[in-house]
């Protein structure tokens, strides 16, 4: 699958950039093919268009054929070009295409098509991510974050669940009530604002009075068997 064409050349040299990210003005033999946000590539150094308004200009203003594009995009290197340079356009859905498909191949037995995690008894296991958009299923969409808890095929642990919440049972939930759309985690840790219409705390629940109270212990502690207050 060809992801990109060749469409032009530039008219002068390229120098390379002092700071990485900057943006350059080049000229080009032909303004076909160009418009803004598109990404093109120079030897090796890919860029993004930001300003094509140049390319419209009438021949003979001195300004023609030119455009302003944002140089080392995509984590490329920048780099000096010689005069005459190739351009390439990329078309970016057949280069993500392109990344799916791969030609036939043989397969070995024992080889791994997809992985669930690794276990070793003396550390953590790893796990997988699964994403399930299934449109029979009714519980679905969601993104589930999974870890590997033995050596079984089945010895997998929930840690996090993303999204339509009602295939989850009621021990992974409070209460009966249909939890619709949300997030299922073993912690949060939020570094912003909380808003809620209602909730339920099934444990012990502490407010600081005064900022850093949860640390010097000035705070509020509210749920079971709690003594001090």
């Amino acid at each position: 699958v060809n992801v990109s064409s060749s469409v032009s050349t530039i008219t002068e040299p390229m120098t390379q950039l002092a700071s990485s990210g900057s943006t350059d003005k080049i000229t080009v033999a032909s303004s076909a093919s160009f418009s803004n946000q598109q990404i093109i590539k120079i030897d090796d150094e890919r860029m993004k268009i930001v300003s094509a308004d140049g390319l419209n200009t009438p021949s003979g203003s001195g300004t023609a054929n030119t455009m302003v594009v944002l140089r080392d995009y995509n984590d490329t290197d920048n780099m000096a070009h010689a005069d005459n340079s190739a351009v390439w356009v990329i078309d970016s859905d057949k280069e993500f295409l392109a990344g799916l498909i791969s030609t036939a191949q043989p397969y070995n037995a024992g080889q791994v098509f997809v992985s669930t995690g690794k276990y070793d008894s003396d550390k953590r296991g790893s796990g997988y991510i699964l994403m399930n958009a299934n449109p029979n299923d009714m519980s679905t969409p969601y993104i589930d974050i999974v870890e590997r808890t033995g050596s079984g095929v089945y010895d997998l642990s929930l840690k996090t669940r993303l999204g339509d919440l009602s295939g989850l049972s009621s021990g992974y939930l409070y209460g009966d009530e249909e939890p619709g759309f949300g997030i299922y985690t073993e912690n949060g840790f939020f570094s912003g604002a909380i808003t809620a219409q209602t909730g339920s705390f099934a444990g012990v629940v502490h407010v600081a009075t005064v900022q850093g109270g949860l640390e010097t212990g000035e705070k509020i502690s509210i749920g079971r068997q709690v003594y001090q207050t």
